[in-house]
């Protein structure tokens, strides 16, 4: 099964995410991708459901952050599990937009903030980021997809209100909006 899951902060996506029958169609074991700050903890995960999931997170322990690099290496590994659940890409997909920002292929001149080498530095991401981000996670999703497991991506959600509409579009959010459509 391939679920993307998506809601509103606090609304319950990784607990429902983490919620199934375990020893049934579903399998026994879980891979746990915590991508979003704070989830390794499973705080919100009931304890029944946490003795069925392996936490995984996309850091290392040591050495330089390269976000693409760790996201592709969770999502081609050969886990042991019948089951992925990864919260969330939206994490995952800022993680890539800052990333793709500092190496700064996109534009000239770009913007940043804080001195270089120091913790608050930043870039200011231009229109090139945003989509070289969106084309790492479907390729990302991809890789997730030739698994051969159950796969359960979360997803913050968000809103766009199209050019010439009188109402909003919900959907999941990566970076910009073109996945909301």
């Amino acid at each position: 099964e391939r679920i993307l899951l998506y809601g509103a902060p606090k609304s319950g996506k990784s607990r429902l995410a983490c919620a199934i029958p375990w020893n049934s169609f579903w399998g026994e074991r879980a891979i746990y991708v915590a991508a979003d700050p704070g989830s390794a903890s499973l705080r919100s995960i009931p304890p029944g459901d946490r003795v069925h999931i392996t936490v995984v997170e996309p850091r290392p322990d040591t050495g330089k952050y390269d976000p693409l690099h760790e996201a592709v290496q969770v999502a081609t590994h050969k886990w042991d599990a019948s089951l992925l659940i990864w919260d969330t890409i939206t994490a995952t997909a800022h993680d890539l937009l800052a990333a793709y920002a500092k190496l700064s292929n996109y534009a000239s001149n770009q913007i940043s903030y804080g001195k270089p080498g120091t913790p608050e530095h930043h870039v200011q991401p231009v229109m090139g980021d945003y989509g070289a981000t969106q084309n790492s996670i479907m390729h990302l999703v991809n890789l997730l997809f030739d698994q051969p497991l159950h796969i359960i991506v979360v997803c913050h959600e968000d809103w766009a209100e199209p050019k010439n509409a009188n109402e909003c579009i919900g959907g999941p959010a990566t970076v910009g909006s073109a996945a909301i459509r």
